[in-house]
């Protein structure tokens, strides 16, 4: 599951950096947004698989982090992708761990 979870969130991210280049985004904040939208992809993995794989509830978390930043006044220019990206990390590290560490997670991998 995580490596599934980085992989996807290197490509999403992959997939936007022209158009953040395109708006002017410093390399900083692509970074930063990079590593955010990586955090991101594993909580909504995580989601999918303790939501017995809800479609609509990794489409509703996506909608509501575009919607939060994007509310902020002149689209999103007081969103701070560093400090978005270190919550995000908070609350993806402890999932990772607890998942790599679980004992199915252990049982697939032949231990």
């Amino acid at each position: 599951m995580v490596l599934a979870a980085i992989i996807i969130g290197v490509v999403w991210a992959a997939w936007h950096w022209v158009a953040l280049v395109q708006a002017d985004r410093s390399a900083e904040w692509i970074f930063w947004w990079t590593l955010w939208t990586v955090a991101l992809r594993i909580l909504m993995v995580w989601l999918y698989n303790t939501s017995g794989e809800s479609v609509f509830g990794i489409s509703a978390f996506h909608a509501m982090t575009n919607v939060s930043w994007q509310i902020y006044p002149v689209q999103g220019s007081y969103f701070d992708p560093e400090v978005a990206a270190l919550v995000a990390g908070v609350v993806a590290v402890p999932i990772v761990v607890r998942t790599v560490l679980s004992p199915k997670s252990r049982q697939r991998r032949g231990r």
